[in-house]
Formats: C-alpha cells, structure tokens, sequence
C-alpha cells in the first residue's frame, strides 16, 4: 500500500485549516453515506449507526468550533 504524504504547511494556522477541511470533509461524507442510507432506515443495524454518525457530526463540529 502506497502511503501519500501531504506536504508540510508552512505555520500552524495553515496546518489547522488544512485539518479542518479534512474533517469538514470526512462530516459530509459521513451525512452522504447517511442520506444514501435512507431507504435502508429500517433496518435497526443502520438506525444505530445512522444515530452514531449525527453524534459523531455533532462532537467533531463542536471540537471544531471550540478550537477554532
């Protein structure tokens, strides 16, 4: 497995914006991968780790807000 490395920012600040759109990315992913899902809320499996995914959205936009 190729390993990808991500060049180095030249300051902190740039470092924390380029994290905080990975993280902002990996939140729409996840509400993607949760619209997707939809048709298959029935299922009590996807119930709980739809409910995992909007805590999981929640604390990371929090964290975020809370740092930035």
């Amino acid at each position: 497995m190729e390993r990808h490395r991500l060049p180095v920012s030249s300051s902190a600040g740039d470092r924390f914006e380029r994290l905080s759109s990975l993280v902002y990315e990996l939140l729409d992913a996840h509400a993607d991968t949760r619209d997707l899902a939809r048709p298959n809320e029935a299922d009590p499996r996807w119930r709980v780790h739809l409910g995992y995914l909007r805590d999981l959205q929640r604390v990371a936009r929090e964290v975020l807000a809370d740092v930035g």
